[in-house]
């Protein structure tokens, strides 16, 4: 169990320097974008996998509606890493209840919705929720975080061509959906 606590925080601790450096990186016009050719359902169906053990601890419900494979031309790693950090605070926030993770390929772009049952944002939390540092929690609740996913998420889908966007009803639920624009020639499934 102490292994486990030691683990953990280590695997975070990393987390929040490569978000640092990320950030660093983005402000001074330093971070590098490689795009290539992969498939998004591959990708998400691995980012879901490693979340099955805390999804079946908390016994929520899960939901994936995508087509059977989407190859798409961007940047791989930043992608999973912002889905990575969208599909991880709907389990870390979401007690009860299910996410929904759907993929649409629209006309000149992929929007990927990560819907949850969780305790939702109030509105005048949504103003804050993509600034640095911020952190929405329940009054009495402590959940891990350094309060800079959201906003490193958004600058790297801002850098990718793209934005994130959130819907939320306080003691329901919200949304986040990336969205990434594409060219017709970058596509095929």
């Amino acid at each position: 169990k102490q292994l486990n606590i030691i683990l953990n925080s280590a695997n975070h601790l990393h987390e929040l320097i490569t978000d640092i450096i990320d950030m660093t990186k983005i402000e001074v016009n330093k971070f590098n974008i490689r795009k290539e050719k992969f498939d998004l359902v591959k990708e998400l169906k691995n980012l879901i996998d490693t979340f099955n053990v805390a999804i079946e601890e908390k016994g929520l419900e899960f939901f994936m509606d995508t087509p059977e494979n989407l190859i798409i031309y961007n940047d791989k790693k930043r992608i999973n890493q912002i889905l990575l950090n969208l599909i991880g605070n709907a389990v870390k926030f979401t007690d009860k209840g299910k996410i929904t993770i759907k993929n649409r390929l629209l006309k000149r772009e992929i929007a990927i919705s990560v819907k949850d049952t969780g305790p939702g944002i109030q509105k005048e939390d949504l103003k804050k929720l993509f600034k640095p540092f911020s952190r929405i929690l329940e009054p009495g609740k402590f959940k891990e975080g350094s309060g800079l996913g959201l906003h490193l998420s958004k600058k790297l889908a801002n850098l990718l061509g793209g934005d994130i966007t959130v819907k939320s009803k306080f003691g329901k639920g919200s949304t986040f959906k990336l969205v990434l624009k594409i060219d017709e020639e970058e596509i095929s499934n």
